[in-house]
């Protein structure tokens, strides 16, 4: 298991994401909560401003459990139309 977080950890500090977000071209919907701990509001923010057409919307007092709230569906269907 150590190995595993070893190799977990090297893969996220090696990564660039940057150039890899700027080359998408499709629609992205990009929904969050507000207050998840795991991908934090500014990351959010930036990663939306990296993809030309995407679309952000935060869930207003939610943490990285958002697939439960009622407007999760909703805003995902509402966007594939």
């Amino acid at each position: 298991m150590e190995q595993d977080v070893l190799i977990e950890v090297k893969a996220e500090v090696e990564h660039e994401s940057i150039d890899s977000l700027k080359k998408i071209s499709v629609p992205v919907l990009i929904l969050c909560g507000n207050k998840d701990f795991y991908f934090p509001s500014e990351y959010i923010k930036e990663m939306d401003s990296l993809i030309d057409k995407s679309t952000l919307k935060f869930y207003e007092n939610k943490g990285h459990e958002i697939i439960a709230d009622s407007r999760f569906a909703k805003d995902i269907f509402e966007f594939i139309e």
